[in-house]
């Protein structure tokens, strides 16, 4: 009687083992499942910042070299009116004031 008690103890603990890995498979398919679809929306989100990296790094760029072109337009410009004051004989030394300002204001970052 004793080994059938036992035997009707060792099914038992298999059926219940069973099941739990039943159970167990069925979180495993769930955890599998929503690890994909993070890898997922996490390549999505990769390729979303690398795109605005990428778009940030053209724009800045692009202000970059407005910035020089209108420094380089200032000169110019300054230049031309230095050399129409000459022609003219003015002696405003002073006008260049805002230029000098304008170049020590304008360091890159």
């Amino acid at each position: 009687m004793n080994l059938l008690s036992e035997i009707s103890a060792w099914e038992t603990e298999l059926a219940n083992l069973r099941s739990e890995v039943k159970i167990l498979r069925e979180a495993k398919i769930t955890a599998d499942f929503e690890l994909d679809q993070l890898r997922r929306r996490n390549a999505i989100l990769e390729e979303k910042v690398e795109y605005h990296l990428t778009r940030h790094i053209r724009l800045k760029t692009q202000l970059d070299r407005t910035g020089a072109d209108l420094v380089q337009a200032i000169h110019a410009f300054a230049a031309d009116d230095e050399r129409e004051r000459g022609e003219r004989g003015d002696n405003l030394t002073h006008a260049h004031e805002p230029i000098a300002q304008l170049n020590n204001s304008n360091t890159p970052t």
